[in-house]
């Protein structure tokens, strides 16, 4: 009889550890998702423009300091001509997104 009890409150409390885990994992792949999308969206990648996003908020805790920086750092932002700086930052950004993914275990 006590077995019983206790495998009923532990029950449910394993489940719940498991749907936890489930929804942290489906809430990273849409994050995944959603940063690459918009990368991918943005042919004409400008990290002025992607500074400013709600996408850019949300990945930005996961991104090394020097690409932060890079991103950020007004002196880089006024000094980029053309789209080299710009794929640049673009490419690099797909690698760190790349890097979180396997750091999360989702490839």
């Amino acid at each position: 009889m006590i077995g019983g009890t206790v495998a009923s409150l532990v029950a449910p409390w394993v489940q719940w550890g498991i749907e936890k885990r489930r929804n942290k994992m489906t809430y990273r792949r849409q994050l995944v998702e959603s940063w690459r999308e918009y990368i991918d969206k943005n042919f004409n990648f400008n990290q002025n423009d992607f500074a400013g996003t709600a996408t850019f908020s949300t990945l930005r805790p996961h991104l090394s300091k020097k690409l932060i920086k890079d991103i950020e750092d007004e002196a880089i932002q006024l000094t980029s001509i053309g789209s080299s700086t710009h794929d640049s930052i673009k490419l690099d950004l797909l690698q760190e997104i790349t890097r979180i993914e396997k750091r999360w275990g989702l490839i």
